[in-house]
C-alpha cells in the first residue's frame, strides 16, 4: 500500500523538506474582486499580489 501526504501552502514546513520526503504542496486561492491568486509559497509573487490588489484599501 502506498501514502502520500499533501499539505497546503500555509502549511510551516521548509521547501527542503517537502521536497525530501516527497510531500506534495497545494497552492491557497486568495480572490479579491476579480482577480485570483495562487499561493504557491512565492514570497515576491505573494507580496506583488497584496501590494496591487490590496494596499490602496482602507482598514475598517
Amino acid at each position: 500500500m502506498r501514502i502520500g501526504l499533501v499539505v497546503d501552502s500555509a502549511c510551516d514546513l521548509p521547501a527542503d523538506f517537502l521536497r525530501a520526503h516527497a510531500i506534495t504542496l497545494l497552492p491557497i486561492s486568495v480572490r479579491s474582486d476579480l482577480i485570483s491568486f495562487e499561493d504557491r509559497r512565492d514570497p515576491a509573487a505573494t507580496l506583488r499580489f497584496f501590494r496591487e490588489q490590496l494596499g490602496d484599501r482602507a482598514h475598517h
